[in-house]
This record gives structure tokens, sequence and C-alpha cells, in this order.
């Protein structure tokens, strides 16, 4: 688990901190299984979570700001077919959706994220 998600030691002696930090290791364990079993029981992809995972790491918020102008742009990076194949198994075809993820984007800007 700890080479897909890329974690590293992590040295906590505050207890909230560790909670916190087992929690998102439970949580990011589960994810990697639940992914797992999408992928084995569908015959359309033929990867593995880390691939995956790795592949759908270049999904990403671009964002242009102009500070002259004081204007700030964002955008999501147009998706792969390959992308849009692990979305589509882990039946998230909205993520490919300009119109599902634009009010997102929109929110950002609105709070200046």
């Amino acid at each position: 688990m700890k080479d897909i998600v890329k974690l590293r030691p992590v040295h906590l002696t505050i207890k909230e901190r560790v909670k916190a930090h087992v929690t998102i290791c439970v949580l990011s364990y589960l994810l990697i299984v639940s992914i797992d079993n999408k992928f084995k029981n569908n015959d359309n992809i033929d990867m593995s979570v880390g691939e995956a995972l790795e592949e759908l790491s270049d999904c990403m918020v671009d964002t242009i700001e102009i500070e002259k102008q004081n204007m700030i742009t964002r955008n999501i990076t147009k998706p792969t077919s390959s992308q849009k194949k692990i979305l589509e198994v882990l039946e998230q075809n909205k993520l490919i959706k300009k119109s599902y993820y634009k009010k997102y984007l929109k929110k950002m800007e609105d709070n200046k994220m």
C-alpha cells in the first residue's frame, strides 16, 4: 500500500495527529481495495491500481493568474482516453463531463482558493 499511495515514514507524537494519520491510512487502504475489486470484476480494464492512480495523477486543475488585472482562471486538464476508461470502470463518468466540474471551478474562483 505504501508504494501505491507513496507514503513515507511520519513521526507523530500528538494523539490527534496520530489518529488522523491512521484514519487516512485506513481510508487509503479501503479505496485501494475498492478500486482493485472494481478492476477484477471488469474485463474492459487491464491495469493495476497503482498504474491507474499513476495515470490519474496527471489530471489536475490548471490555474492561470494575471496579477495586474486581478484575474484568475482555472481549468481541468482534458482526460485522456485511458483516464476516461478508468473513470468509467469506477462508475465516475460524471467527472469526464465539463458541465459537472465547471460549477466547482466557479466556486474555487469565487473563494479565491
